[in-house]
């Protein structure tokens, strides 16, 4: 998937170009350069997930983060701390991060309790429309879920957006 980004997390927008690429065995790159709005700012990095470790390149800055550094990185960041690898391979619909204490299969797709909380997930025609998971950074001070909506054609994937509607924060991708 290729196209247009948007990244509103706290005060923080940035829009741009990406590329998104997604093998069969869930590894995952996201390549994003772009600036904010009015350009002050430019960002140009890629994100990676495989066997479960986060990598994050900071073409921009020259930097490399993995794991625990990604995850405080985030936090320094957004003064949030969370499990931001599992909400990123959620988005990403792997499957092996839905563990179920309780499952329930409904014809427009599965509802169920894990260890962090009560997820949804439906589909469509064969693809995944829409998901529901718990707060990836869960405090005191919100209670937040993790939304996300995907848009197919017969191309592939044409639109994907998560968000955290408690924080307002939001990721929008939209291929070409």
């Amino acid at each position: 998937m290729k196209g247009r980004a948007t990244f509103d997390v706290e005060q923080y927008r940035v829009r741009g170009r990406f590329e998104l690429r997604v093998d069969d065995d869930g590894a995952a790159v996201l390549e994003f350069s772009g600036a904010t709005l009015l350009g002050g700012h430019r960002e140009e990095i890629v994100v990676s997930v495989l066997d479960d470790t986060l990598r994050v390149l900071d073409r921009e800055r020259g930097r490399f983060y993995e794991g625990n550094e990604v995850e405080r990185l985030i936090r320094e960041e957004t003064r949030v701390p969370g499990d931001w690898t599992r909400a990123l391979l959620r988005v990403l619909g792997e499957a092996r991060v839905c563990p179920a204490e309780r499952l329930e299969t409904r014809p427009d797709g599965l509802e169920g309790v894990g260890p962090d909380g009560p997820f949804r997930l439906k589909w469509r025609g064969g693809h995944l429309e829409s998901a529901v998971w718990p707060d990836p950074a869960p405090g005191e001070t919100f209670r937040d879920r993790l939304e996300v909506d995907y848009d197919w054609t017969p191309q592939g994937l044409s639109r994907l957006e998560a968000r955290l509607p408690a924080r307002g924060w939001r990721v929008r991708l939209e291929a070409d």
